[in-house]
């Protein structure tokens, strides 16, 4: 079996299916006047159509945009934690000191309920 043959040779420029980034002011008139049609279309029948939302130009490179998304995410998300980060968090010491209180107050409950009981016991008899 022959090994693949590789040439150096760039592929013909009507096989690369490239888009340009660039859009024409004649491509953006066309989408445009697509979008009014759609939307005449759409609401040909209501009485008091809506007007049709015009798309606000943004000149900030994508880049730009991008950054501002993630850095209004980020700080949402420090917002939300920012809580988290308030929670005094237990030491050992402390966590003995709630679990002797629990106890004596468990305790303290199981002496009142023999009370009752005792006290219950001698009302029956």
């Amino acid at each position: 079996m022959d090994p693949p043959h590789y040439t150096s040779e760039a592929p013909p420029a009507s096989s690369i299916n490239i888009k340009s980034s660039f859009v024409s002011q004649d491509a953006l008139d066309q989408s445009r006047a697509r979008r009014e049609e759609e939307w005449k279309r759409a609401h040909a029948n209501a009485d008091n159509p809506p007007p049709m939302p015009e798309e606000p130009y943004d000149p900030r490179t994508l880049y730009e945009r991008l950054k501002e998304q993630r850095d209004r995410k980020e700080a949402d998300f420090e917002e939300a934690t920012r809580l988290g980060n308030l929670v005094h968090r237990l030491d050992n010491e402390e966590a003995n000191f709630l679990d002797e209180m629990v106890e004596e107050r468990k305790k303290k409950e199981r002496a009142l309920e023999e009370e009752e009981k005792a006290a219950l016991a001698q009302f029956r008899r």
